[in-house]
């Protein structure tokens, strides 16, 4: 048996507790895709999840890999700020909200409400 030291104690129950909060952090993120409608917040263009991406390239996908759609692939969807982090928002769940490529891509650093105004132009 090896002596094990409190250090990799403290160490091993970090990692644990790391793990957990990742784990919950997917868990909330899958949840408000769900909410959101699986829609762009600023355009309510269908996104498609990893799964249904995979899926569409190579046919079905065995349902041992079904905890891929928590999986958030940049070619599928992007996750953004609503308040960007350079204008002081957060990486809180409450700060994020779901957008496809190209509206991501032209929001920048925009808030989401300069952005909306925009695109009602």
């Amino acid at each position: 048996m090896t002596n094990v030291t409190s250090d990799e104690v403290k160490l091993k129950r970090k990692q644990f507790q790391m793990l957990k909060n990742k784990i919950a952090f997917r868990r909330a993120l899958g949840e408000k895709f769900e909410r959101q409608g699986r829609k762009c917040f600023y355009c309510s263009a269908h996104l498609m999840t990893e799964f249904e991406f995979m899926e569409s390239l190579h046919g079905p996908v065995p349902d041992s890999d079904l905890d891929r759609i928590l999986y958030l692939k940049n070619n599928t969807y992007h996750i953004d700020h609503a308040v960007p982090l350079s204008k002081g928002g957060t990486n809180d769940i409450d700060n994020l909200v779901f957008a496809c490529t190209r509206c991501n891509s032209r929001k920048g650093a925009k808030t989401c409400e300069d952005y909306i105004a925009e695109l009602n132009c």
